[in-house]
């Protein structure tokens, strides 16, 4: 969780519950929006999926469970990513990956978090600043999948970009 989760009123008893049913320690949970109804990112992985690497973009800082064993293992996050720091994004997904090097990680709908949706925040910014703010979302990213190996989903997310590119131009939206 971050500094503007927030949480149901039973979300540390199902955490408690879920601790003690599985040997599992590490879970990825789903994610509501705090300002309107709906799920702030859609997962549609059954309940106890086992995760894997290429799960890592369902990975928000505020849906990560992580054991205390597995944080002393993987210590703390990468400060050359996130918000203000080299790659202005992945720092999230990179704790997740070097996680998995120590725990499994299941996703589970039985707990829950709320997060402000980005998406009316990324509206009211300036085009300047919107474009500074993608920029820096996609350093990271691309700087995640390189750190990690993972030339295929990296080479995937340039021809997204430029598929977004193409598409923002053909129907002229630019904002």
């Amino acid at each position: 969780p971050d500094d503007d989760s927030s949480f149901d009123k039973n979300y540390f008893i199902k955490l408690k519950d879920l601790i003690l049913k599985d040997q599992i320690t590490c879970y990825i949970t789903d994610l509501y929006c705090s300002d309107k109804e709906g799920l702030f990112r859609e997962v549609n992985l059954p309940n106890y999926t086992k995760l894997t690497k290429s799960n890592f973009n369902i990975v928000g800082a505020v849906n990560i469970l992580v054991s205390f064993n597995v944080f002393q293992e993987i210590g703390f996050y990468d400060e050359r990513f996130g918000v203000n720091a080299l790659y202005g994004a992945g720092e999230d997904g990179d704790y997740y990956l070097r996680g998995l090097q120590y725990s499994e990680f299941l996703y589970t709908k039985d707990i829950f978090s709320f997060h402000p949706s980005g998406h009316d925040k990324l509206k009211e910014l300036s085009y300047k600043n919107k474009r500074k703010k993608l920029n820096n979302y996609g350093k990271g990213v691309m700087a995640l999948l390189n750190k990690h190996k993972m030339y295929k989903e990296s080479l995937i997310m340039v021809f997204r970009a430029i598929g977004g590119v193409v598409f923002s131009f053909s129907k002229f939206q630019f904002t």
